[in-house]
Order: structure tokens, then C-alpha cells, then sequence
């Protein structure tokens, strides 16, 4: 399930083709403190144009990549040289960025400070607060049990950004991703719409891309079995030099999820999804099982526990499928595990133990592996550990039945 860098080759799914423009806006100034501030630090050394772009999807010509590999090249002089200062260095990295995506190279935003500067027309009044409050804003979506002065801040900062069509959530989610992300479907059910509330774009998506999204959608809603389907109620594509697509919870209460999927490296060359990409769907169908409120414990962690193996289990009831994949099969090598410094060496010791490299990254993904061997493959006879979680699966009716409902969907 490693994701797979690639270049989307079909021009028609490419999202918001700007072959032949690379324009820059005109930079509005970026105070000090907001050049300085942890969020908004500027790209440090002198990393070559091929490797500061590299993993970014692009159709991108390669005139325009001559052009902008010039401005690129021409800007890191002039910082290493110390011809422009960090302030004039970071609005002219931040106006560069803007010029890739026009030009089709799909770099994400890497800060709060990137997303104000391409806002048009914002007034100072509102570039003021945001750019006093970036770390304030990080601080209370990743703490837990912010204060409530820090939750107000943020309360702020919403609605701010949400006159300028943008969601804080989604900025913040999007920036911690390394995603850049083309369009936010709300789904439920079989009813799947733009979600408006929920943008991180300055480029209003055509018809044409919004039909290949719900279609793209619809392929994977033929994979993922009803009863789980009714858990997922938004959808996104995306591009990404990390997961090629995800499922995660909306919300703490962990009731519905988001899948995602990376445009750029899960079609093929007709734009439908790749059959090779098709597991990687059963993958994330997985942890919708696995992850919901069904299975997580609802009740707040002990401030101390005897061990590590104890402290992950409390996070799972007890008859919960991932309770007892662990109990079974993690038990006994989880505490050499944390302790671990070399993932390779780990996966290589207990390789006959794991279905995938990949699996042996955390229980979570574990088990999320072993479903897709389960799904994708015959009832295995062996005795090792690897075939005996493969057939975990067989002890529970309602996995039987996914299989086979995957299973018919695939061959179709």
C-alpha cells in the first residue's frame, strides 16, 4: 500500500489544466512576526527545482517548467547571496507556489500564512488577526481540551476564513496532510454533492471534473459494502506525495468517515480507478470497521498504565474486532516493536508474521492488510502467523459476508 509517486497522464481528469501559465499575483507585504512565526517558515538551503517539486503531481509543460525552474532558481540565489531578506524571500516562495499550481504543478500549501497570501481582497483588518493567531490556531486543533480562550480565537479565525469561501478544518487537515486537495463531496448514501462549506481551493471546479469526481465516487461506493457505505459521509480527491488514499473518522464520536482518494496516482489511463487500486479501497474499507464507535472505547484513558500493550488496548472494547487481532497476534512482540528504531529490521525479523511490509507499520494497518489478503484471496492452510490472521476473518459471519459483496463487486 506504499504510495506509488506518479504523474496524472490524462488531461481530461487533470484538475484545473493551466498549461502555459505562469503568471504571478502581486505579493501583498508579510509583516516580520509572520515570516518568523513557526508556520510560515520559509524553504531553508538552496534545494535543487526538481526536489522542492518532487513527489507533486503535474501536467505541467516543459516550457513552463523551464520558466519556473528560472524563477525558482533565481529566487534561492538571491536568498543564499543575502540580496532579499527572509521577508522578501518568503512572499516571493509563497507567490512561486501560487505560480506552480497555475501552471499545474500540484505543490500543497504548507502553511496557514500560504493560504492568507493567496486570499484576494482580504481586508487588514482580517490579514491582522490571521497573521497574529497561525500558532494559536494549529495549537487548538491539535491540542485536546484547548482552553476556551484559545477556542474562541480559533471560533474567530473561522469565520474569517469562511468569508473568503475557505474552512479553517480543512485548511489545517490539509496542511498536516501534505494534500492538495481539488474538491470536498458531501455524501449520504447514494446522494453525493459539492460541499461548499468545506473548501480548501481557489479554483471553482467545472462540470466536467465534478462529473469525473462523482463518478470516480460511485466507483468506489460499488466496492465498499452498504451497510459500511452508510458510515462515510464525505468524499474528497486530492493530490499527495504521502497516502494514495485514506479513511478517516469526522468526528472524536468516530459515527461516519471521510475516504479519500489521490487522483493523481489511482486511475488509469481512462480515468476510471486502476484494478491494481481497487484493493487498496478494501484496504481503507477496513478501517471503517475497525476505527467506528462500534469498536473504539468511549471511556477517557487512565492517567498511568502498567504497560504499553494495556494502554493500547484501552483504546478498543473489548469484544471489538482489533481488541482481539491484537490479544491474538501482538501480544507478544508489541513492547520490541515501540522499542524498535529501524521499521525494515522489524518487518524482516517477523516477516512470515505479516501479509505486507506495510503491515507491519502499526496493529491498525495490520489488520487493515490482512482484511484486503482475506478479501482478495483464497482461504489459506498454512500454520503461520501470517495465514492464521488471514483466517481471523472466517471466525465472524459478518466478514464472510463483506467478503463475498466485495468479492462480486470487483468482478464486475
Amino acid at each position: 500500500m506504499k504510495k506509488t509517486i506518479c504523474i496524472l497522464l490524462i488531461l481530461a481528469l487533470l484538475p484545473f489544466s493551466m498549461a502555459g501559465c505562469v503568471a504571478q499575483k502581486e505579493a501583498p507585504a508579510v509583516p516580520e512576526s509572520a515570516v518568523n512565526a513557526p508556520d510560515n517558515a520559509p524553504v531553508a538551503g538552496e534545494i535543487p527545482f526538481e526536489q522542492y517539486i518532487s513527489g507533486s503531481a503535474s501536467n505541467a509543460t516543459e516550457e513552463d517548467l523551464a520558466k519556473l525552474r528560472a524563477e525558482y532558481d533565481g529566487a534561492q540565489a538571491a536568498h543564499a547571496q543575502g540580496t532579499i531578506s527572509d521577508r522578501a524571500f518568503t512572499e516571493r516562495m509563497f507567490a512561486f507556489d501560487d505560480a506552480l499550481r497555475e501552471a499545474g504543478v500540484y505543490i500543497p500549501y504548507k502553511s496557514l500564512a500560504a493560504y492568507t497570501f493567496a486570499i484576494e481582497s482580504l481586508s487588514q483588518e482580517d490579514r491582522a488577526f490571521l497573521e497574529a493567531n497561525y500558532d494559536n490556531f494549529m495549537a487548538a486543533y491539535s491540542q485536546a481540551n484547548s482552553p476556551e480562550s484559545l477556542l474562541n480565537i480559533y471560533a474567530q479565525g473561522k469565520e474569517i476564513y469562511k468569508k473568503y469561501h475557505l474552512n479553517l478544518d480543512e485548511l489545517i487537515s490539509s496542511i498536516q496532510g501534505a494534500t492538495y486537495n481539488f474538491a470536498i463531496f458531501k455524501v449520504d448514501g447514494d446522494t453525493v454533492e459539492l460541499d461548499p462549506d468545506r473548501n480548501t481551493t481557489f479554483k471553482p471546479i467545472d462540470d466536467a471534473h465534478k462529473k469525473a469526481y462523482l463518478e470516480l465516487c460511485a466507483q468506489i461506493r460499488e466496492i465498499v459494502p452498504a451497510d459500511v457505505w452508510k458510515r462515510v459521509s464525505s468524499f474528497s480527491v486530492f493530490a499527495s506525495s504521502g497516502a494514495s488514499a485514506f479513511a478517516q473518522f469526522e468526528t472524536l464520536e468516530r459515527k461516519t468517515f471521510r475516504i479519500g482518494i489521490d487522483v493523481t496516482s489511482m486511475l488509469d489511463q481512462t480515468g476510471h480507478l486502476a484494478r491494481e487500486q481497487r484493493q487498496v479501497i478494501v484496504h481503507e474499507t477496513a478501517h471503517i470497521i475497525t476505527q467506528n464507535d462500534t469498536q473504539v472505547s468511549s471511556k477517557p484513558p487512565e492517567s498511568v498504565y502498567a504497560s504499553e500493550t494495556e494502554a493500547f488496548l484501552d483504546q478498543y472494547q473489548k469484544d471489538s474486532y482489533l481488541y482481539q487481532f491484537f490479544t491474538k497476534f501482538w501480544s507478544d512482540i508489541y513492547d520490541e516493536y515501540l522499542k524498535s528504531t529501524d521499521p525494515s529490521a522489524f518487518y524482516s525479523k517477523y516477516q512470515d508474521q505479516f501479509v505486507s511490509d506495510y503491515a507491519a507499520m502499526v496493529p491498525e494497518e495490520d489488520i487493515a492488510e490482512s482484511f484486503r489478503v482475506f478479501v482478495l484471496s483464497d482461504q489459506p492452510t498454512s500454520d503461520s502467523i501470517r495465514d492464521q490472521k488471514v483466517r481471523f476473518f472466517y471466525d465472524y459471519k459478518e466478514f464472510v459476508a463483506w467478503r463475498e459483496e466485495i468479492r462480486n463487486a470487483l468482478s464486475k
